[in-house]
Order: C-alpha cells, then sequence, then structure tokens
C-alpha cells in the first residue's frame, strides 16, 4: 500500500482580504511557461504583516498544481521555541514522503540528498514558513523544477536571490481600503458601516498592520464595545499593552516585535530604541550618526541590518524610518537617560546644520532678526559645498527640523528649541510653509518664555504675527504684532520694533483702515531711520502711545 500523500498545510485564519497584486506574483510558480515560472519566492516583511497568512492562503487557493502534496513547517526563525534545525526538518519531510525511519540518514548532507531524490519527478509544494535565514532553508530546497517552495521570513533573504534564484516578495501594510475590509471581515460588515469614520480611524491607530487590526477585532468582539470607545482606549503610550488578546500569549504586538527585536545584535538593538525618539518620519545614516555618537559608515551599516530585518523601512532613497507601532515599541525600550542624551546630540546637529545653511541662504533673515546673530555659528562652507546643496537639506529635512522645535520646546530643550526656530524662519516663510512656521513659532516662544529671553520671545511672536496675517487672521495679527512690539521694547530690540510696527501698518493697510497704517508705517521709519531702540513719537507728535496698540 502506498504511503498517502503529504498535505501538511495548516488551517488559513478565515476569510482573506485583499494582497491580490501578490496573490498574482506568487502565481509565478504554478506559470504555464517554463521561461516565466519561479522556483522559490521568499516573502519576507516586518513582525505581523501578514506573511504566514498569505503564503497559507495562496498555498490553499493553488493545492490542485501540486498533484504531488503539500509539505508545511514552521522554521521557528523567530519564535519563544528553539530555531528548528534543516537535519530535524529533513527528517520530517523524508517521513512524510514515504521514506521508512531506518532509511533517514543521520547526516544532513546524505539527507539533502535523498529529499531531493524523492521529490525529482514530482510537483510537491514546499512551504518554509518563519525562516531565521538563508543557511537555514537552503537543504530544503529541492532541485526539481516541477516543486515549488514558498519561504516567509522576517529577512530580506538576500542571499537566496543572489545565489539561488529566489525571486523576493516584500509585504508592506495593508492600504487603507484593505485594512477597513479585514477589521469588517473579523468584526462584521454591520458593524464597521455603522461606525464608518471611527474604523477608518482604528485601522489608521493600527498602522494598517494585520496582526494589530485582527487584535483590535478579536476585542472588540470579545468585548461589544464601540469602535470609537476603543480607538479612544488604544491611542495612548500605552497602546502596545493594549493590542493584545487576554489569555492569549501569541496574540500580542508586542510579542511579535520582541521576538525580532532579540534576535538583533547590540548595536543594532540600540540603534532601534534610539530611532524611537527621532521627532520625524525618517533620517538619515548621517542623522543617525548624530542620534548614536557614531560614525556616518557604522550608522549605515546598522540601518541596513535594521532594514534587513525588517523593523526599519527605507522610505526613500537613503532616508529610514520606523512603522508607526514599532516606534512606540522602540520608545517603550529606550531609558530616559539614553533618550535625554540622544535628543541632545540631534538637536545639536540640527542646530548645527540649520544654522549654516540659513547663513547661505537668507542672510538677512538671520542677521536681522536672529537673537543670536552676534553669536559664533558655523561656516556655511564647512558645512555645505554650495546654496543648491543647503536648499536640498532643508527641503529633505523639514518635517524633522520643524519636529524637532516642538520636541525640543516640549522635552526642556529650551535653548535649542528657540535658537533652531530662529534658523528655520527665512527659509520657512520664503518657501510659504505657513502651518509648519507658525507651529515653529508657537513652540519657540513657549521655550523662550521658559529660558527668560525677551528678545526672543518677541521674534516668535513677530513670526506667529506674520503667519496669522498671511492667512487673512488680520484681528490676530494684529494683537500679536502689538504683543511682539512691547517684547521688543523690554529687550531694548530696536529691529524687532521697527519690524512689529511694519506689521502694525500693514495689517491696517488691509484691513483698509489707511489712516491707522500711515501712522505706525510712519512711525517705523522714522525709528529706522534714528537707528536706535527709543520709543517711537505718537502719530499727532505726542511722545505717548497709550491706547495706540491695544
Amino acid at each position: 500500500m502506498d504511503p498517502p500523500l503529504p498535505a501538511q498545510l495548516p488551517a488559513t485564519a478565515g476569510a482573506y482580504v485583499g494582497r491580490r497584486r501578490q496573490m498574482r506574483e506568487l502565481d509565478a510558480l504554478v506559470s504555464p511557461d517554463p521561461a516565466g515560472r519561479a522556483h522559490v519566492v521568499a516573502v519576507v516583511g516586518a513582525p505581523g504583516v501578514g506573511k504566514t497568512a498569505l503564503a497559507k492562503h495562496w498555498a490553499h487557493a493553488r493545492r490542485e498544481h501540486f498533484e504531488d502534496g503539500q509539505l508545511f513547517v514552521d522554521l521557528r526563525g523567530h519564535s519563544p521555541l528553539p530555531t528548528l534545525r534543516a537535519g530535524d526538518v529533513l527528517a520530517q519531510f523524508l517521513r512524510a514522503l514515504g521514506a521508512p525511519p531506518g532509511r533517514v540518514p543521520a547526516d544532513e548532507a546524505e539527507a539533502a540528498a535523498l529529499y531531493r531524490t524523492l521529490l525529482a519527478d514530482r510537483k510537491t509544494l514546499i512551504v518554509l514558513d518563519n525562516a531565521r535565514d538563508a543557511e537555514q532553508v537552503r537543504p530544503l530546497i529541492p532541485g526539481a523544477r516541477g516543486c515549488a517552495v514558498v519561504i516567509t521570513s522576517r529577512s530580506r533573504m538576500a542571499g537566496l536571490v543572489a545565489s539561488d534564484g529566489a525571486r523576493q516578495l516584500a509585504l508592506d501594510v495593508l492600504d487603507p481600503d484593505e485594512a477597513r475590509q479585514l477589521l469588517a471581515v473579523t468584526v462584521g460588515e454591520s458593524r464597521v458601516a455603522a461606525e464608518e469614520e471611527a474604523a477608518r480611524r482604528l485601522v489608521r491607530v493600527c498602522g494598517g498592520l494585520p496582526l494589530a487590526i485582527r487584535i483590535a477585532g478579536a476585542n472588540l468582539l470579545a468585548r461589544s464595545a464601540g469602535i470609537a470607545d476603543y480607538c479612544d482606549e488604544l491611542v495612548g503610550d500605552d497602546m502596545l499593552s493594549r493590542l493584545r488578546v487576554e489569555g492569549d500569549r501569541r496574540s500580542t504586538v508586542r510579542a511579535a516585535f520582541e521576538l525580532s527585536y532579540r534576535a538583533l545584535p547590540a548595536a543594532a538593538q540600540r540603534m532601534f530604541r534610539l530611532l524611537g525618539v527621532v521627532p520625524g518620519p525618517d533620517l538619515t545614516a548621517d542623522g543617525a550618526a548624530a542620534l548614536a555618537d557614531l560614525t556616518s559608515a557604522c550608522a549605515a551599516g546598522l540601518l541596513v541590518g535594521l532594514t534587513d530585518a525588517h523593523l526599519v523601512r527605507e522610505r526613500s532613497p537613503g532616508r529610514f524610518g520606523l512603522h508607526d507601532l514599532l516606534r512606540s515599541y522602540a520608545r517603550e525600550l529606550v531609558s530616559r537617560d539614553e533618550a535625554h542624551a540622544a535628543r541632545q546630540r540631534l538637536f545639536d546637529w540640527y542646530l548645527y546644520h540649520a544654522d549654516a545653511a540659513a547663513r547661505l541662504l537668507y542672510p538677512a533673515s538671520t542677521g536681522a532678526s536672529d537673537p543670536c546673530a552676534a553669536d559664533a555659528g558655523p561656516s556655511a562652507a564647512l558645512v555645505f559645498s554650495d546654496q543648491a546643496q543647503a536648499s536640498d537639506w532643508l527641503d529633505s529635512e523639514r518635517e524633522n527640523l520643524a519636529g524637532a522645535v516642538l520636541q525640543a520646546s516640549g522635552a526642556g530643550f529650551t535653548t535649542v528649541a528657540w535658537r533652531l526656530a530662529e534658523s528655520l524662519h527665512g527659509y520657512l516663510s520664503q518657501k510659504m510653509y505657513t502651518g509648519d512656521c507658525l507651529k515653529v513659532a508657537t513652540a519657540s516662544l513657549f521655550a523662550a518664555t521658559a529660558d527668560g529671553e525677551l528678545r526672543a520671545q518677541a521674534s516668535a511672536q513677530l513670526r506667529r504675527a506674520e503667519c496669522h496675517r498671511s492667512l487673512t487672521n488680520t484681528a490676530q495679527a494684529l494683537e500679536l504684532f502689538a504683543g511682539a512690539l512691547d517684547l521688543a521694547r523690554q529687550a531694548g530690540w530696536h529691529d524687532g520694533q521697527v519690524l512689529a510696527l511694519r506689521g502694525i501698518g500693514t495689517a491696517h493697510q488691509e484691513n483698509g483702515d489707511g489712516r491707522l497704517a500711515r501712522a505706525y508705517l510712519a512711525q517705523a521709519r522714522e525709528l529706522a531711520r534714528r537707528g536706535s531702540g527709543a520709543a517711537p513719537q505718537g502719530a499727532d507728535g505726542d511722545n505717548s502711545d497709550s491706547g495706540m496698540f491695544c
């Protein structure tokens, strides 16, 4: 009696949604065209992104193409359990293929040869799930072209692509529609449709990560909670603790991340932790070097390693960042002292470069209004080769720089916050990034107030006023210009008083009040002409300006 054909595919996780493009790419394994047929496909991606679910779903959907059976194994490459050795897996597969126990070689190379022999004329699907690296799976890849191999891994498996002709299929998070659909198949379409906006928000909070969405759906079912209420509970510093299924140690997002983190070398673990404090969405190897106090070459190597482990994403060439949930996990791991020191280094690096760019591109702005204009600053020639390079750097770092001002202001790095804000103003205002300009100026004002720096407060208030004027919020702009004028007078800042008076006059002009506009603009001209910090005369020649700036 012939042994039964192996049929080892485990059950799927119920209804499956999305991934149509990836299903088509896997279909290369069963292509009728021998020239276009793939032999090995490695499905790679971050923890929780759905690699195993895709592999199992495709394998079940295409099992009729493999008339000689299907082999499946969890290699435990990232698992609390010990990683399986190739020799142990070969023994399992050989027994499933009908080899008598007494004929299974103890030597791994002999076992691999027998495995290839038994599969030589068969059409068998081999699914190697949760592989650690290329070396673990190489002995498990048969030579027969009629067989197909699907590997899932958190590693990029670049070695298999380079040396074994494998195709790489990188899996990313779900798009918003697919994520919403996954939530619907978990909790029910009617429930999602009844709270459509909240459902969309929930899958955004989960970052499109399938594991997080399934866990959130399971908790919604268990608690019969409203989607909006549950979403509100999730948002916060302890979100990962809530993205777990009670009583199931495997159904937690944190556990999935932890397995990848623990597999990293110590230097890569440290870099991962520090990336959690980055104020923007991504950074370069040079920025990472400043963050971690390393050389750029060393930082680049660590970022590549983290990318290979799918804990970091290369969002665009040379720029690396974390998925939102991985960022939350990294922040949990970093200590307070470690985070403080890393922020200090990164903020100093941003300030040094932003100041050099401002001196090169916007000298009038930095010379006229920078409270630190007299301080020694970096020579732009030592930082940027020309204006184009400086401009490109500001463009690429804009989100990080704006985020750095906000983070520095809130985390106690107050001097860095308002100095960086001043360096950025010329760029943000001339490029018309009004929203960023307003946020940066507001954070700068809080920081300068905390430092007791009147001149920096006046400068920040001027920036806020200019933003509101450009947004046609004239009443708010007038109030802020008046406050800036008062602060500039207290600080004895002559140029700040001139700027505030001009701003008030221009705002009145735009508001259609020609008389007040002329009066304030005349005062600004007179004060600029006198070139001193003396208080300007009122419009009627009186030295008193009471009531004029209310």
